[in-house]
């Protein structure tokens, strides 16, 4: 990538936004369900804390926040830690005529006055840093009686293949990659991190999101890790049910993520 921007003379943002890849990453069915659960089903519940607020929100993780629905008297406040990710969602955000405040920082120091913020929620942040320190950071930052809503990935939940595939080869590879910090957080564990952080529980629970788009790195690179447990004869037995299932019209892939809302108290 960095030798095609060279090469073009171009930004790595308008390439990427131009590529085939980004334009089948932002249109899967699994991101915008992902955004959903931020900005949707996670939305409505911070939001119905004061439906009298012009809100103040943050989101931690910029490129998410572009996807997020703006309703009302909502300002939105987008942090990430790389400034090539605040790029993409600067274009992002312009190709969409959004409004958003971009910052530069890190989960782990949000620069940010104490009790700035109405709500503020995180998609698949809390994976890549100490959780911990990044839940007492946003509980720092919202007002008391807002909310804080966080998403992180199911390490620990089983994926679903729809595909005809023998049960032994299935076991070998429905648990998705374990991509995780050594301080950040992707299993049920987030439910205990959210009430030591001193949040009243207001909702927590699993979703489940789809991808059923197969020609793209969504479903590839999942596809990639799944290949690299499986031996060779295992792997053909794999490509023949993903072949049956293609043919059926009956292909796709959920993965699971853990939610927590919490209130600031």
């Amino acid at each position: 990538y960095a030798q095609r921007v060279v090469e073009s003379g171009a930004s790595a943002i308008e390439l990427w936004a131009d590529d085939e890849r980004y334009k089948e990453f932002v249109s899967n069915p699994f991101y915008h369900q992902t955004m959903h659960i931020g900005g949707g089903r996670m939305g409505a519940a911070m939001a119905a804390q004061r439906p009298e607020w012009e809100l103040r929100k943050l989101e931690a993780s910029a490129v998410a926040a572009v996807r997020a629905l703006l309703r009302g008297n909502e300002a939105l406040t987008a942090l990430d830690l790389s400034p090539y990710l605040l790029g993409e969602a600067r274009y992002a955000a312009e190709k969409a005529g959004v409004s958003i405040t971009l910052r530069q920082g890190s989960a782990e120091e949000l620069p940010f006055d104490d009790n700035a913020f109405d709500a503020a929620y995180s998609i698949t942040v809390l994976e890549e840093c100490n959780a911990e320190t990044a839940l007492a950071e946003l509980r720092r930052v919202v007002k008391p009686g807002g909310r804080v809503a966080v998403v992180v990935r199911g390490t620990d939940l089983h994926a679903w293949w729809n595909m005809p595939v023998p049960p032994d080869i299935r076991a070998k590879f429905s648990l998705p990659a374990q991509s995780v910090s050594p301080d950040g957080v992707a299993t049920a564990r987030i439910y205990s991190l959210g009430l030591a952080a001193g949040f009243k529980p207001v909702r927590m629970g699993t979703y489940t999101v789809s991808s059923e788009r197969t020609d793209g790195p969504v479903f590839a690179q999942p596809e990639t890790y799944a290949l690299s447990l499986l031996s060779p004869q295992e792997q053909d037995a794999y490509r023949a049910a993903k072949e049956e299932a293609l043919a059926a019209g009956t292909l796709f892939m959920t993965r699971g993520h853990h939610c927590f809302v919490g209130e600031v108290t």
